[in-house]
């Protein structure tokens, strides 16, 4: 840019001659305080305040202070006209500066007009309009000192010297009218207007929560942000009660935290997106019309932030010029160290505000697409939405809507990032010439690269996703039969499927970890290399390094590495959103084909996470690859921390050459080579660990994946019916796809970064001690303000974590139970519309906790982010009063400073990091969880050797069986003993709960009995596997199970019967004229739940099942309670011909079915009290078997 052009001759220059340069200090003091006054007073301007009555002083000072305003305004603009008129230079920076004043000081004007009538009752106004007046007063103070500076006979004589004296008169005139002290009286129409305001407010609130004691809760936060100061919403002071009641340990529902503003309510956002879809039928236009404008103008605040991060190498260069020339005086060095405090303290302000209002629009299109998914499944036709899985559909709630959002802070990141990068190469320009092509060309040559990584990355993702629904479709239709399939003994045959899924969705996360890993190699080496090739090029073309060049380059390549790291990441983000808007909006734009005239809510786990979790990580990363990986870090940060000071120690003997001797001896003296070779020689072993430590990282954190999901899915098959008995299939599902994919993929991520982040601090904090010993007198206390923040937040993020994880269960339960009765809610009036309100309170709830996350995360950021502000400024005044001892080597100094410049985001990342590690694990506690605290069952192997065709006779003893469900839980069966004789055909009946199907769950050992003893021919059943006994057994359940795959599949999961049986077992059960018909028969895909079939072939094919096992046991569970007439007639024919031979235990729903059985057993109340021919029981009218019959 062409400074001239704005400031004029001489150009922007931080000194001159003792003084600020003019066209600097317009620009850094002068207009920053004047937008600054302009934006609070035009906030006040808007806000709706209580009205108050002033007296007579208090309304005359108020008017005074307006009229001084208007006078102030005046100013600037008469300096303007009076040098037009008399035809002076004038350049741009003075029309911009005149005009943002004189519009600033009419906004403050119209600002105390109102304050007489609302805003605040204190005479002085808000506290913030104070400090944005006394802003104004610096440029003043700084104009002033520079007149009388440089006064002489020609300043007297000067308009603008006298205009400047006016000025700062108006500006003391002001202050005066500050002294007087008034509080100004609330009107009473006020009063009552506000009351009837809060209870209108308490009504909404009793209304959405149901809590009718809200107004007597102490304890309760409020609505986020409202009725809060303007410095609170600067500073997030307004998070501090949630902090207060998180580290009390007072979180334990989401009634605990903030209410949503208004605009992120789930009634306002969902309704508006809805509209938006049904006039635009675009996924893409919906959001942008909801969420577009608001969501661009953030890149102002974007754009400000990373402005000001160019102030730092900037100043840094002027403050190593300043310690190597002895001439300058004190006072400039501070300003140095004062404009580093600055730009440090806004730039941190305009960054924490600008993620904080990201995350709020990302929480808004994560409730508006939530709420559309699930509408949407409520209102399609059966027929569309069979070509979506339900794990396909769950994954487009949970990780499709997770990568969607995360386009909003890539979005900004997208333009932003190469903006940074292009005015940091113009830096390195202005610094080394045309030398810093070498390290440009180097970094254009990874463009294509990268582009080709994103790519490939792009294509993995979709790869991935695709063997994830699977899989996830596999593991929903086993949660949903898992009775069944422990009846029939398919567990291997279910873990060996899933593991085929898992193998082909690790391929596709395998090739993507290693292409990241990739990235990461060239990210982290990029600033390294970049910067070896623009030193080696620079020298080697005749240039001399100074002191003030190498460490301005070197904070310049610094800033080069969070762009440079961050933009693959962007641009995967983007890709992967885009792959996930594509499928999402598949299902969205589905036309609608329906018109329509609660879940139990997880666990909370508490505490923190133990050291046996990180424990248990560390062992799935690997006992050998996890040291190794540290050891990589470790040798990563120090080569890269030498490689710094080599630079510093090489460009301190040059000027210490040249000092002591004169220029030409020390050029003659001076060779390049050796010092080159030793910083080549660094910089190419930093390249080496950073590849090992990326690669070694990725392969730990697939081992890791690997072990983690495949003893979690062992287990959940070995668990005990009890456990999926009180479980929701909602949180199951959450542990084996949210929780798998955080371990798969958040996990590593962040751990990677927060180890690289940790290890970076340690070498910022050495070096810069090294380089400025007396900050350590400053560390003391940052670090004990820094160990304590992070404490204080981490008790309240952890709980919040568990909120999340504890909210967003409930919304995969209900939406798999919405599926499943999908039918019944269709059918029934107004079920789908409450059903939709019930999601959205859901959605809402957890809305809510990660909207309070982000608040407690961006609170925490702002003040770690000002700990970085006050080290900055320190290392820079430290630095002057060195210089002033004459105790300071300008190398180390530069390099100090440098390092200083990057330690507010590395403080901020350890801490995030650490703190999004530490939620990250959540999902390993809980998957450990699963895996050493879940009641598996008992399987030893059989003490007894059995027969090929065991059972032979199907005889069967219940010797005084006792059995209760739980510990401490009343006995489901009661001391029962019967005896079944082979061949013998038996129906059980009783009334509901009487523990008819608890005799089927002790036979087939599907629960543990507490006294007695089960034979089955003589063999006590106790003392087989779990394998050998469910396989010897046969049953028909009362819930038919079908899953997807083939109708082979089906019939023989295991493989063992030909496919002439297979076809003669479904003619025995009058089904094969129907699979006949399909063009490829038993290969033909039955879809997932076995849609292809209607429920009464799918309870035929279940009997086809029996029969292949050709058991000489049979347990039918009430077969025919849910099928027609006919296919309960095509049932019991085939039972009678075909198990005439076979014992039988039928559990009767309709009674006529078991009057022909050769005895009947009455259970009641967990005890067996008939057991007789049925002929016999019906001769007794006392009998509880005839009164079933008649009742």
């Amino acid at each position: 840019m062409d400074w001239n052009i704005v400031c004029g001759s001489p150009s922007l220059i931080l000194w001159s001659n003792g003084n600020i340069g003019k066209c600097f200090g317009q620009l850094a003091f002068t207009l920053p305080s004047s937008v600054i006054l302009t934006a609070v007073s035009s906030y006040y301007l808007g806000k709706e305040y209580n009205w108050v009555i002033r007296d007579r002083l208090q309304n005359t000072v108020l008017s005074l202070r307006a009229f001084i305003c208007l006078f102030l305004a005046f100013i600037p603009l008469s300096n303007i006209i009076i040098k037009c008129y008399f035809k002076e230079n004038m350049f741009m920076v003075d029309y911009l500066v005149s005009f943002v004043t004189t519009f600033s000081w009419l906004c403050h004007m119209l600002y105390i007009i109102i304050l007489k009538q609302r805003v605040s009752r204190s005479l002085r106004g808000p506290l913030s309009s104070l400090a944005a007046w006394m802003l104004t007063v610096i440029p003043c103070a700084f104009q002033m000192r520079e007149d009388f500076y440089e006064f002489d006979a020609k300043t007297i004589e000067s308009t603008e010297f006298w205009l400047n004296i006016s000025y700062t008169s108006l500006q003391f005139f002001y202050l005066l009218t500050l002294i007087p002290y008034g509080m100004a009286n609330v009107t009473g129409f006020d009063r009552s207007f506000q009351s009837l305001a809060d209870e209108n407010l308490n009504q909404r609130r009793l209304l959405h929560y149901n809590r009718f004691d809200i107004d007597y809760d102490r304890f309760y936060l409020g609505i986020a942000r409202e009725g809060v100061t303007f410095l609170s919403r600067l500073f997030m002071s307004w998070v501090q009660p949630l902090m207060k009641k998180g580290s009390r340990k007072q979180l334990n529902s989401p009634d605990d935290l903030f209410d949503l503003p208004r605009k992120t309510t789930s009634q306002i956002v969902a309704p508006r997106f809805e509209r938006q879809m049904n006039e635009t039928k675009s996924v893409v236009k919906s959001l942008h019309e909801c969420f577009g404008s608001s969501f661009y103008l953030l890149g102002l605040l974007k754009f400000t932030g990373d402005a000001l991060g160019f102030v730092g190498p900037l100043v840094l260069s002027a403050l190593v010029q300043f310690i190597d020339n002895k001439t300058e005086p004190m006072i400039f060095g501070y300003f140095c160290a004062a404009a580093l405090c600055i730009a440090s303290f806004t730039a941190a302000l305009c960054n924490v505000h600008f993620n904080f209002k990201v995350s709020e629009i990302s929480l808004r299109m994560r409730i508006a697409l939530i709420s559309t998914i699930y509408n949407k499944t409520l209102r399609v036709s059966s027929a569309d939405l069979s070509k979506f899985s339900s794990g396909e559909i769950v994954n487009m709630m949970s990780t499709d809507t997770d990568r969607i959002i995360n386009f909003c802070p890539s979005f900004h990141a997208f333009w932003s990032l190469p903006l940074q990068v292009g005015v940091t190469l113009y830096l390195l320009y202005s610094q080394v010439g045309l030398a810093f092509l070498a390290g440009l060309t180097f970094a254009v040559m990874l463009i294509p690269i990268n582009r080709w990584i994103a790519v490939k990355v792009g294509k993995y993702s979709g790869e991935m996703m695709a063997a994830k629904d699977k899989r996830v479709r596999l593991m929903n239709e086993l949660l949903g039969g898992i009775r069944v399939v422990k009846f029939y003994a398919w567990e291997k045959h279910f873990r060996r499927r899933i593991k085929q899924l898992r193998a082909d969705e690790l391929k596709a996360l395998k090739a993507r970890k290693y292409l990241d890993a990739l990235c990461v190699y060239f990210w982290a080496t990029t600033p390294v290399l970049v910067a070896i090739l623009t030193f080696a090029t620079f020298v080697l073309m005749g240039g001399t390094l100074t002191s003030a060049k190498v460490f301005t380059c070197m904070a310049l390549f610094n800033m080069l590495i969070s762009p440079l790291n961050a933009f693959p990441w962007v641009i995967g983000g983007l890709v992967e959103a885009w792959v996930s808007l594509k499928r999402v909006r598949k299902l969205i734009q589905v036309s609608n084909h329906c018109n329509f005239i609660s879940a139990k809510r997880n666990e909370r786990c508490t505490g923190r996470v133990e050291l046996n979790i990180i424990s248990t990580y560390w062992k799935a990363v690997g006992i050998y690859v996890s040291p190794i990986v540290l050891a990589m870090l470790l040798f990563m940060q120090s080569t890269r921390n030498v490689s710094d000071w080599w630079l510093a120690h090489w460009v301190s003997e040059l000027q210490n050459e040249t000092i002591n001797g004169t220029l030409v001896e020390a050029e003659d003296d001076y060779d390049p080579t050796f010092y080159l070779a030793v910083y080549g020689g660094i910089a190419a072993a930093n390249t080496i660990f950073t590849f090992l430590r990326a690669f070694l990282f990725a392969y730990g954190g697939l081992k890791a994946a690997t072990f983690l999901h495949s003893r979690l899915v062992d287990i959940v098959l070995r668990a005990k019916m009890v456990f999926f008995d009180t479980t929701p299939v909602g949180r199951i599902l959450n542990r084996l796809s949210s929780d798998v994919y955080a371990i798969d993929e958040s996990l590593p991520f962040v751990l990677n970064i927060f180890l690289a982040q940790v290890f970076g601090l340690v070498g910022t904090i050495v070096v810069t001690c090294v380089g400025i010993p007396w900050i350590s007198l400053l560390l003391l206390p940052l670090g004990f303000i820094y160990f304590n923040l992070q404490h204080y937040y981490r008790h309240t993020s952890r709980e919040l974590k568990r909120l999340s994880t504890v909210t967003l269960s409930p919304i995969y339960s209900r939406f798999a139970e919405t599926l499943s009765g999908l039918v019944t809610i269709r059918a029934t009036d107004n079920s789908a519309k409450r059903f939709a309100h019930e999601n959205l309170d859901m959605v809402e709830d957890n809305v809510k906790t990660q909207f309070a996350s982000q608040a407690a995360a961006n609170w925490l950021g702002l003040r770690l982010q000002l700990i970085g502000v006050a080290m900055v400024t320190g290392v820079g005044i430290f630095a002057v009063v060195q210089h002033h001892l004459h105790t300071v080597d300008p190398g180390l100094v530069g390099l100090a400073i440098s390092y200083a410049l990057s330690v507010t985001s590395v403080l901020s990342g350890v801490v995030t990091s650490f703190v999004e590690t530490e939620k990250e694990m959540v999902s390993v506690e809980r998957v450990h969880n699963y895996i050493q605290r879940l009641p598996v069952e008992t399987s030893a192997s059989s003490r007894v050797s059995l027969p090929v065709s065991w059972p032979t006779e199907g005889r069967i003893v219940f010797q005084r069986v006792s059995m209760r469900y739980r510990e401490h839980f009343p006995l489901a069966v009661r001391d029962v003993s019967f005896e079944i004789r082979p061949s013998e055909k038996v129906g059980i009946v009783g009334r509901t709960g009487s523990g008819k199907t608890t005799l089927f769950q002790i036979l087939f050992r599907l629960v543990d009995i507490c006294s007695g003893e089960v034979l089955i021919d003589g063999v006590n059943v106790q003392s087989l596997s779990l394998s050998d006994l469910r396989s010897r057994l046969a049953i028909i359940p009362q819930d038919p199970f079908i899953f997807s795959g083939t109708v082979r599949e089906n019939l023989d999961p295991i493989g063992q019967y030909s496919d002439r049986q297979l076809w003669k077992s479904l003619e025995r059960c009058h089904l094969r004229e129907t699979v006949a018909r399909w063009p490829i028969g038993l290969s033909t895909d039955v879809q997932e739940r076995g849609r292809l079939f209607s429920v009464g072939q799918k309870q035929l094919l279940c009997l086809a099942r029996a029969l292949l096992l050709n058991s000489q046991v049979i347990c039918i569970d009430e077969a025919t309670a849910s099928v027609d007439a006919e296919t309960d007639r095509l049932i019991q024919k085939t039972i009678r011909s075909a198990f005439r031979h076979s014992t039988v235990l039928t559990i009767a729903h309709r009674l006529e079915t078991i009057m022909d059985s050769d005895r009947v057993a009455v259970m009641s109340a967990g005890q067996l009290v008939e057991f007789d021919s049925p002929s016999k029981l019906l001769e007794n009218p006392v009998s509880h078997f005839y009164q079933l019959v008649n009742g």
